[in-house]
């Protein structure tokens, strides 16, 4: 790996610390910030959720938005736009009097937060050679595991307010490290092509089979969301139905689920490394994660450790996003490849809208417990769905563009295919 390749990779792997740093921080010092808006009682759920779902609406804004120009005027461009969005909305964020003044710097920060993963995802993907791709996304992935657990523990160390100044901070930080980065070659070899539509919404939503494989990544990754947005951001609320235990903090479930994310992470990517597979690694993961959430809701927890300490296998299965956004990146050509690893993570975020609401209708008409159970066993059903559709893509060259007949090399060849070729592939998928 060359010093630039580095580099690269380290400052992808920064960003999307930053990111989840931020994604995590809201979770952690929810209750807190809002008692000290003055929302109390059941206001810190309900007004806990409106002000998450803002958050989540606006990475689906932002994950389209930076998507669509990281393909058309270059990743770094756009990693440059949408850091500083999130670092400048997460320093007002620490100075916020109302909800509502809330609820919009929620929204802005997300909207900034949503290019990160998918700018940095595509462009170590196409810096690295198909061998070493799997382990260059993994230590992005995993820096931005590292940044959750960070950012539930500084809630211990610093007012609600300073965390937000801290993580607005490092934002600034990282614009200044992205100065040194490059475009990736594989990016600038399409850009003078003007034959190929690059960031193309039209061009990704009037293909079928492009369609299909993405709303099949979507849902892959909806019980992973669900997860650590529902189960552990309202673990006090499940600790009280499940054991009796009052009084807990989310702080602790969140930091130990992110911590198994960490090492969950790793494992996947090293397991699909070795399996040659990443198929294979998002069903086991899905299978098994549901398995554990079903033991957090079944089993007996005599102490609020061991309740708690049940998040690290939770988190621990969580680890198929490495392997997924991985496999998003591959699934798609040069030109939409931004666009697509932008917006499919983003709106694996946004479902968190529409899983709120589930959860909060089930949680009024069966309770919490039956709603966890129900959510749960429906969401990984459909997810196993979804990695039945998409192609098994590992140790594929991404040097190939999407076409309204399908897709095309831009180089010789694709993984020894002709250019007809891969468009029958693709067609017949």
């Amino acid at each position: 790996m060359t010093s630039r390749t580095a580099l690269i990779v380290l400052v992808a792997a920064l960003g999307y610390f930053v990111d989840v740093f931020d994604l995590v921080l809201f979770s952690v010092v929810r209750t807190q910030s809002l008692k000290d808006l003055g929302i109390s009682g059941d206001g810190l759920l309900t007004e806990g959720v409106r002000l998450l779902n803002a958050q989540m609406f606006g990475m689906v804004v932002g994950g389209i938005l930076w998507g669509v120009l990281g393909d058309k005027v270059g990743r770094v461009q756009a990693l440059f736009g949408s850091i500083l969005t999130y670092a400048l909305a997460n320093i007002a964020n620490g100075f916020v009097t109302s909800v509502e003044q809330y609820e919009a710097l929620r929204f802005i920060s997300g909207v900034g937060l949503a290019g990160e993963i998918g700018g940095a995802i595509t462009l170590v993907g196409e810096v690295l050679s198909k061998e070493r791709r799997g382990i260059g996304m993994a230590c992005v992935i995993i820096a931005g595991a590292l940044g959750a657990v960070v950012s539930s523990y500084s809630a211990h160390l610093f007012h609600w307010r300073t965390t937000y100044y801290i993580g607005g901070g490092l934002g600034l930080v990282l614009l200044a490290l992205r100065v040194a980065v490059a475009e990736s070659s594989i990016f600038a070899s399409i850009k003078s092509d003007q034959t190929i539509k690059r960031g193309s919404l039209r061009l990704l939503f009037t293909n079928r089979d492009r369609v299909v494989r993405f709303l099949a990544l979507v849902l892959i990754g909806v019980p992973y969301t669900f997860s650590w947005t529902t189960i552990a951001t309202f673990s006090p609320e499940i600790a009280q139905g499940s054991s009796g235990f009052v009084g807990l903090s989310s702080a602790v479930p969140i930091s130990l689920f992110s911590i198994g994310v960490v090492a969950g992470d790793i494992a996947s990517c090293l397991l699909s490394q070795y399996m040659r597979s990443r198929r294979a690694i998002l069903s086991y993961f899905l299978c098994a994660q549901c398995a554990c959430v079903f033991g957090l809701l079944h089993l007996t927890f005599d102490k609020t450790w061991v309740f708690n300490a049940w998040f690290l296998p939770i988190g621990f299965f969580g680890g198929l996003w490495a392997v997924l956004v991985t496999t998003a990146s591959e699934q798609y050509g040069t030109n939409l490849r931004t666009t697509v690893t932008c917006m499919i993570p983003n709106f694996i975020r946004g479902t968190t809208v529409l899983l709120s609401w589930s959860f909060l209708a089930l949680k009024s008409s069966v309770g919490i417990m039956n709603a966890v159970h129900i959510m749960t066993g429906a969401l990984t059903l459909i997810a196993l769905l979804g990695v039945r559709t998409i192609r098994e893509s590992f140790g594929i060259h991404l040097t190939f563009v999407e076409v309204r007949g399908g897709q095309r090399s831009h180089d010789q060849s694709v993984n020894g295919l002709s250019e007809e070729s891969v468009v029958k592939q693709a067609n017949s998928c």
